[in-house]
């Protein structure tokens, strides 16, 4: 069986986060969370560019006889991306958490966060060159 790009020692994600994600800090949070992450060696996961592995295998016998096994591998990946999808989801405030809480992949509730925060950030930063500017 080839080896996998994931090791199979369970990530190191580190202490939670000191300030929970509101719809002020997304900057704040994401400072916190991506060294973490990035430490852990998840970023793949979370950005979607590791992608789940099959989560069977055939595999020939002895006999030369075929059987259809579990992926060894497939279960380290959903390890992983269950316990960063844990650590996205407690670094949230529940006002938050209710906007990402049916998405059920780390990459999608990044994907949404991403989006929701970076369009306000957007329009923030807009706003204060608009203020800033004495023309």
């Amino acid at each position: 069986m080839a080896s996998s790009s994931l090791s199979s020692a369970a990530p190191q994600l580190g202490s939670p986060v000191s300030e929970k994600l509101t719809r002020e800090n997304f900057l704040l949070w994401k400072a916190q969370v991506m060294p973490a992450i990035r430490g852990a060696q998840l970023i793949g996961i979370l950005n979607g560019s590791s992608r789940a592995p099959p989560t069977k295998l055939e595999v020939e016998k002895a006999d030369k006889t075929k059987e259809i096994i579990d992926n060894p591998e497939y279960e380290k990946w959903l390890s992983k991306h269950q316990q960063l999808l844990s650590y996205l989801l407690n670094s949230m405030t529940r006002e938050v958490l209710d906007q990402v809480v049916m998405l059920e992949s780390s990459a999608k509730v990044w994907s949404a966060i991403e989006g929701m925060y970076s369009a306000l950030f957007s329009a923030w930063v807009t706003n204060l060159r608009m203020l800033s500017d004495p023309g």
